[in-house]
């Protein structure tokens, strides 16, 4: 059996993994390994981020993902018919944002890793039947089987669950996840090539959810409808024609990729739902990104808070370490807490500008 020791491992190869693993890296001069047990190779979404994104690049010492990255352009607007059949036009419903930018996702990921590695990170992805035990003295000792190099044993003094929205690990793990709603994004990938498409973002809302729309870099588009997973299971929006019928419902998005077409006869369907875990009683342990708190997509905070919990998860890593204590671990979690409680409340306040569908399962679900 194949055997590994490292100060931290993290559960999770997206940027919250990614981010933790560079900050740990550069400031703190830890061995990291990050596995993950996909290949990286599925649909990734979540394109959409403020400016700020680039200041945790420049505090990650990150340089060949700026403004000027070929996946990633700035939105010249904004434009919602949230409330109003008047357009409305915004930085972002949620926050006074600034400039706004979109993602080519699995180009950003992709970097993100890279540059981990190029700090001396390590990465171990198509990891199956991963088991985790927690040693008398609060290390970790992780079984798994590598697609190719059998089974391996790996012994660390931290672990990082960056598994996603899901939060795999934690839920392993017998931690508890608060769900605040069952919102769901389906939706698909568009070549609009020849098609004069603003590099803009538009949002509208009907009777059973809401549409968001935006150009990618590399003459791409991506449409999703947001919505409940039983509303979802009821009108079979999981299949095209019936998510087309929806799309028919739309006055404007339907208008603004006409003459696009989709880059695959299959929708993608995500979880898009608000949760947050619970502060964990496990020592040297700790949740970032998704797997910590998760938020609607209307926030725009998906991408933003898995790098900002990310850098600051490392943080409290470190300072635990050297403090030998778990109070920064615990600081870190309270932070979390009060982020998303912050969150709700704004989250409460921009679903009740929509009162034009009162009887709509899903508005009414959000007007209390």
């Amino acid at each position: 059996m194949e055997q590994h020791e490292v100060d931290v491992l993290i559960v999770g190869a997206g940027p919250a993994g990614a981010a933790c693993g560079i900050s740990l890296r550069n400031h703190a001069n830890k061995q990291v390994l990050i596995i993950d047990n996909s290949d990286l190779q599925q649909t990734r979404v979540g394109e959409h981020v403020t400016a700020s994104i680039f200041e945790f690049m420049d505090y990650l010492n990150v340089t060949d993902i700026n403004q000027s990255s070929e996946f990633i352009t700035e939105n010249y607007g904004n434009t919602s018919y949230w409330g109003s059949q008047s357009a409305n036009e915004h930085s972002s419903l949620f926050t006074a944002a600034g400039n706004t930018y979109q993602l080519q996702r699995s180009e950003f990921d992709t970097s993100l890793l890279y540059n981990f590695v190029a700090v001396g990170g390590n990465v171990l992805l198509d990891c199956a039947d991963i088991n985790f035990e927690q040693q008398a003295d609060n290390t970790w000792v992780v079984h798994l089987l590598h697609s190719v190099r059998g089974s391996i044993q790996i012994r660390a003094n931290f672990l990082v669950d960056g598994s996603g929205r899901n939060a795999h690990i934690s839920k392993s793990l017998g931690l508890s996840r608060h769900k605040k709603d069952d919102l769901m994004g389906v939706g698909c990938f568009l070549n609009v090539s020849g098609l004069a498409l603003t590099q803009e973002q538009l949002i509208e809302t009907t009777e059973n959810g809401w549409w968001y729309c935006a150009a990618l870099p590399n003459e791409k588009a991506v449409v999703t409808f947001f919505t409940d997973m039983d509303i979802i299971k009821v009108l079979k929006l999981n299949k095209p024609d019936y998510w087309n019928l929806e799309l028919a419902k739309t006055k404007h998005v339907k208008k603004r990729i006409s003459g696009s077409q989709s880059v695959s006869d299959k929708l993608w369907l995500r979880n898009a739902s608000s949760q947050l875990s619970e502060g964990t009683p496990l020592k040297n342990f700790v949740a970032i990104g998704d797997a910590a708190a998760s938020f609607d997509p209307i926030s725009s905070m998906g991408l933003g808070f898995a790098i900002s919990s990310a850098c600051f998860a490392a943080k409290a890593i470190h300072a635990s370490i050297i403090e030998k204590t778990q109070k920064p671990l615990l600081v870190y979690q309270d932070d979390v807490v009060n982020n998303f409680k912050q969150y709700c409340q704004i989250h409460k306040q921009v679903y009740q500008q929509e009162t034009r569908w009162n009887n709509s399962d899903f508005w009414q679900r959000r007007s209390t």
